[in-house]
């Protein structure tokens, strides 16, 4: 298989310190993985997301993320997993559930943060005699992203519990009060 270069929209670097000390890595693609272009959710995230144990590679095929976040890329490196273990004993074991929550709570923070971002600034254009041409409004980026990931955040947002309030902030929706093509939150809309 070839190595596919994918842009991202926006990354997180952080170090959880604490009970588990890891590192994380995540990146928000800005195109869609192949297999969710044809519609169907991810089941695994293989090649995504990068389990390292002190810096030695454990397995690139680790659900370290739930499906509807499959689309995440990045590395995880713990020093507190042990480097002898099996895929089935690491799976089930309560440094892995605290990482997971962790990790799901920090890319709901990127995609947040990503949403609240100010859009960027609209060029002007002038016509031959100096008049300004009216140009459509331009497209925040976060709405542009949500338009191609937006039926992963809406799982999400069924699937979690815990995190359903979070997630209920970052979907956007057209209404009869928006432009056609304007997507607005539930928080403005009501």
């Amino acid at each position: 298989t070839s190595m596919q270069r994918v842009t991202s929209t926006s990354w997180i670097h952080f170090n959880a310190e604490g009970n588990i000390n890891f590192k994380s890595l995540l990146y928000l693609p800005s195109e869609l993985p192949q297999e969710m272009a044809t519609g169907q959710l991810p089941t695994s995230n293989k090649g995504g997301l990068k389990l390292y144990v002190r810096k030695v590679l454990i397995s690139d095929e680790f659900d370290l993320l739930p499906n509807w976040l499959m689309m995440i890329k990045g590395v995880v490196d713990s020093d507190d997993l042990p480097l002898n273990v099996n895929r089935e004993t690491l799976q089930e074991s309560k440094i892995i559930k605290v990482i997971y929550k962790k990790m799901v709570r920090k890319v709901i923070e990127m995609i947040r943060k990503f949403s609240e971002e100010e859009a960027p600034a609209k060029e002007v254009e002038l016509d031959e005699e100096g008049n300004i041409v009216e140009e459509e409004e331009a497209e925040h980026p976060y709405t542009a992203w949500y338009k191609k990931f937006h039926t992963m955040l809406k799982v999400g947002a069924i699937e979690d519990e815990s995190n359903r309030a979070k997630l209920m902030k970052l979907l956007r929706f057209q209404t009869s009060k928006t432009k056609e093509g304007e997507m607005i939150s539930l928080k403005e809309y009501v």
